[in-house]
């Protein structure tokens, strides 16, 4: 064969090849997770065919309503006599691998010690389920984000999270978790924020594990969001919530391989 010949043969395999590299780029870049459940709380979500449901109980005047100007689930228990708690539709399908994410507004409430659940996972039957997400008010313009979770032999563990002080009462977060049967992985950021930055339990790791020592086939039925007793005061604003497949690698990342690859199949065909 002559070297013409190769050269030619050469360059048609580097042009097969960077085809595919581009196919495989678009692609990538067209992936999409599958979404188990979401909600985003445009719309009234007590009406429609698969409603939230909400429990009010006590004579403080407690509220758990749609906040059409926010677009948002508002919860809100003004004093110690009153408890607000929702409920969302049941959700089903996402087996022991996922994500959750949800975004969030906290608002102020009277001084006071006071506690409230964003976001916590239960069955049908009102157990809980993956790791709960919390706030912790410290007066009427503070807030601590808190994950219970099991942390060694305390299988009801509360982890405080420093990483995202001082949260700003108004002010919208994002909390994102990834699970894989008993172990989970939780990210924060204010939502105007671009970079993610992973949490860690109250014994330095970043590895939450399911709490109340759930086995590693459990999973959740629906979403609970409000007070745990009638002891405390709360207000926050949910403003969004997903549960959809983890993607690994991320699309991003994988369209940037790709890119990387046909870079390497140009830099040799230059050369």
């Amino acid at each position: 064969m002559s070297l013409e010949t190769t050269y030619l043969a050469k360059e048609k395999g580097m042009s097969k090849s960077l085809v595919i590299c581009a196919a495989l780029a678009l692609l990538a870049g067209s992936v999409s997770a599958e979404v188990y459940y979401h909600e985003d709380f445009t719309s009234d979500p007590f009406a429609g065919a698969t409603p939230w449901t909400k429990v009010i109980a006590g004579t403080g005047g407690s509220s758990a309503a749609w906040s059409s100007g926010k677009q948002a689930l508002w919860v809100y228990s003004p004093d110690k006599t009153s408890q607000a708690n929702v409920y969302s539709p049941t959700i089903s399908g996402q087996g022991t691998e996922y994500e959750v994410k949800v975004k969030f507004t906290p608002s102020s409430v009277p001084s006071g010690d006071n506690m409230g659940y964003v976001l916590e996972p239960m069955t049908a039957t009102g157990s809980n389920r993956d790791i709960v997400i919390g706030l912790l008010y410290s007066g009427d313009s503070s807030a601590k984000l808190i994950i219970r979770s099991t942390v060694g032999a305390d299988v009801w563990n509360w982890s405080y999270q420093d990483a995202l002080l001082p949260m700003v009462m108004g002010t919208t977060y994002e909390i994102k978790y990834q699970r894989s049967g008993q172990d989970i992985q939780v990210w924060g950021k204010k939502a105007a924020d671009a970079d993610w930055i992973q949490l860690v339990n109250s014994a330095g790791s970043t590895t939450f594990k399911l709490v109340g020592g759930q086995a590693a086939d459990s999973t959740f039925d629906k979403f609970h969001a409000g007070l745990a007793s009638i002891s405390s005061r709360y207000q926050v604003y949910i403003d969004e919530i997903t549960v959809q497949d983890v993607q690994v690698p991320e699309p991003m990342t994988v369209g940037l391989l790709v890119t990387g690859a046909a870079g390497l199949l140009l830099k040799r065909r230059h050369a």
